[in-house]
């Protein structure tokens, strides 16, 4: 249930609302509403949205402890990653290769997985490479990694 609470009650100040929060982090208790928005102190502010030009802006740590990085020679028969452990990848296409790689999950075809042509690098999320497969039209392309541990 919302209630508004008045700020210096019956001289006419502010009015704030909050909500009855049952069994929160602190047991029964008001907690106040409030409005995220971001913007320089003094500026105009942005409420958030999820959109790219209202999006609350956030930089993430960099604390990774080491890296591992590696080659493969990926070749026209769909193969496994090994298994490389970290917490997000790179991956580059050389670009000597004369032909794209194709990365994909476990069964990745030359028309069904991520296209990387000679030169193209995409950045992932993943924990571990082997759980994704490469393949190209042409044998003896090179696929480079890297990943934060």
């Amino acid at each position: 249930m919302a209630d508004n609470y008045e700020a210096d009650p019956g001289t006419g100040g502010k009015v704030f609302a909050s909500d009855d929060v049952v069994g929160g982090p602190t047991g029964n208790a008001d907690w106040p509403y409030a409005k995220v928005v971001h913007g320089a102190h003094g500026a105009t502010p942005v409420p958030v949205a999820d959109t790219p030009a209202a999006a609350l802006p956030v930089k993430l740590r960099n604390d990774a402890a080491s890296v591992v990085a590696g080659q493969v020679s990926v070749g026209v028969i769909a193969t496994a990653f090994g298994n490389v452990v970290a917490r997000r990848f790179t991956l580059k296409a050389s670009q000597i290769n004369v032909d794209t790689v194709v990365i994909g999950p476990a069964t990745v075809a030359l028309g069904t997985g991520f296209i990387l042509h000679p030169g193209d690098s995409v950045k992932l999320e993943l924990t571990n490479l082997n759980v994704m497969e490469h393949i190209s039209g042409t044998a003896a392309q090179v696929l480079s990694y890297i990943g934060e541990v």
